[in-house]
């Protein structure tokens, strides 16, 4: 990884300190662990991180109601209906049809929701090298056999991930107290913040809006294959999370003590 030369920032929330020239130099305390992404291992990593999709889950739930609302006083008038409220009916079912099929399959959540917010919200080109499209799509890149050559650094203070896509090094250093959880998925381990607590609604229009779960932001991973002993790894890391998160807590209590 030390062979390519160029960094790169990639604007993350504000816990992710992005290194340019990431200091190649290993303590004792460092474990390397050396993975290859794939992008189904990305969609893996990305359904976690966005909590499973548990902010759609909640505002699904809500449109859910409204919206079943309106067919229950609909559906008994349907034939005597204009064409206008007639076409709302049948648009409105499905939608619902589909509120209900993310809602109670995770997988379905998972292909369209998750898929549809990572083309939305993530740039793909800082994860992996495509050699065509402009709007690449993970699809596309699983049909190129696309990957990227990635390695974690678990410190003291914090997590390292570093990868290459075409060429560029790509840092992200997240201090332990950042994350939330510890997940494993058929893949991967992932480390991430709590989902609602970086779950928001942004009204981007008079007439809809943008629900957000914060991104995939201070979320990183390593490859389930790079890790030996996965339950000792996690049971690590989340002791870690806890020390380093007690430690803010104190820190916090100290501070404001001080001030008042």
């Amino acid at each position: 990884m030390a062979d390519f030369p160029q960094s790169e920032c990639l604007g993350l929330a504000p816990y992710t300190k992005t290194s340019y020239e990431p200091n190649m130099g290993r303590s004792g305390h460092e474990r390397v662990y050396e993975f290859v992404l794939s992008p189904s291992m990305f969609s893996d990593f990305a359904f976690e991180a966005y909590g499973k999709g548990i902010v759609d889950v909640i505002v699904g739930a809500v449109c859910l109601c409204f919206i079943g609302v309106f067919l229950f006083f609909a559906v008994p008038d349907f034939p005597t209906l204009s064409i206008t409220l007639k076409c709302a009916v049948v648009f409105f079912g499905i939608a619902e049809l589909f509120l209900v099929a993310s809602l109670c399959f995770p997988g379905f959540r998972k292909r369209f929701v998750t898929s549809g917010r990572i083309q939305r919200e993530v740039d793909l080109f800082d994860w992996f090298d495509y050699g065509g499209p402009m709007f690449p799509s993970l699809y596309s890149a699983e049909h190129q056999g696309t990957s990227t050559p990635c390695r974690f650094v678990v410190m003291d203070d914090r997590v390292r991930l570093m990868r290459m896509p075409a060429g560029r090094m790509v840092v992200e250093d997240v201090p332990w107290a950042a994350f939330g959880k510890v997940t494993v998925t058929r893949s991967c381990v992932v480390l991430r913040p709590g989902a609602l607590d970086r779950g928001s609604i942004h009204f981007s229009g008079p007439y809809w809006s943008h629900v957000s779960a914060g991104g995939i932001g201070c979320s990183v991973l390593v490859g389930l294959d790079a890790v030996s002993d996965v339950d000792a790894f996690v049971k690590d890391c989340r002791s870690r999370i806890a020390e380093a998160t007690s430690r803010v807590k104190e820190e916090a209590m100290m501070g404001g003590e001080s001030e008042s």
